[in-house]
């Protein structure tokens, strides 16, 4: 299957990429402090200069700020660069901690999880000001590429395991829809059956339907990888994405927009689109499967 490009756009070392409050990402760079905001059609919204130390680890946007943080210190900027804020994890934590994950609720509510004691620390966005805190629960990992990826329309939960297993729940009730292993995903392309060392990297939804798994076999030069496309209810390979060039390892994102993901190639971000319907059943005028 051949996506359609939406549009790109390039991020001078471009490095981590989140997504943003209503749509669209956050995108850092490995050097220096400027934290890049894009909306879901991959337009330039704002560039603005985060007053830390060290490049940012991570960021989140939504309500008029930026909030990004590296190891040592969290801040807020405006869209219009005005510094909001900023603190020390330490000040939070009571005590030195390296750093910490977050994220930007849409009530303007920081939710900084703290690894030991675990907990969650909520912060108000606008001010940095502490005002609750909760016992994490089972899932509130500090890291966030562990943590289930959500559906555009979030029926199902996805999560995918370094070691090759991918699972598919239902969010309202728990239910295991789907689990398996990478090895045993059935009409997977047959030279993937050859190869001795096949890794998981990442995978999102790109429908409630679909979902998007990257693949780094050994044959591919340097750390390119191969992208997937998997049924979502059985986990079954629909597609092999055929890009116009090969694709980096960690390259692929989830987007706001059913039928549409992100890649990161070096400085360069694209937004892909389905170019015609996949799903579990064969349909007249249906992409033929690779």
């Amino acid at each position: 299957m051949r996506p359609r490009l939406i549009n790109e756009a390039r991020v001078p070392r471009a490095w981590h990429v989140s997504p943003a409050l209503g749509g669209g990402w956050t995108v850092t760079e490995s050097r220096g402090t400027t934290v890049h905001l894009f909306d879901a059609q991959l337009r330039p919204v704002a560039s603005v200069a985060v007053p830390l130390e060290q490049a940012p680890d991570s960021a989140r946007a939504g309500g008029g700020l930026i909030v990004a943080g590296d190891e040592h210190d969290v801040a807020a900027v405006g869209l219009d660069g005005r510094v909001w804020w900023r603190n020390s994890w330490e000040a939070y934590a009571g005590r030195q901690t390296g750093g910490a994950a977050f994220d930007l609720d849409a009530d303007g509510v920081l939710w900084v999880r703290l690894g030991w004691p675990a907990e969650i620390v909520l912060v108000d966005a606008a001010t940095g000001a502490e005002f609750d805190r909760l016992p994490a629960r089972l899932g509130d990992d500090d890291d966030e590429d562990d943590r289930p990826e959500n559906s555009p329309e979030g029926g199902r939960l996805l999560t995918a395991e370094t070691n090759g297993w991918l699972t598919v729940w239902d969010a309202a009730d728990g239910a295991l829809l789907a689990r398996r292993h990478l090895a045993d995903v059935p009409a997977r392309p047959p030279y993937l059956d050859a190869l001795d060392f096949l890794d998981l990297n990442r995978a999102v939804f790109v429908t409630d339907e679909l979902v998007l798994v990257a693949v780094c076999p050994d044959e591919l030069p340097g750390d390119a990888e191969d992208h997937l496309l998997l049924s979502a209810g059985g986990l079954r390979c629909r597609s092999l994405v055929r890009y116009p060039h090969l694709m980096r390892a960690g390259s692929v994102h989830s987007a706001p927009a059913p039928g549409r993901w992100l890649t990161q190639d070096d400085d360069v971000l694209r937004l892909w689109q389905l170019d015609g319907r996949l799903d579990d059943e064969p349909l007249p005028g249906q992409l033929a499967l690779v």
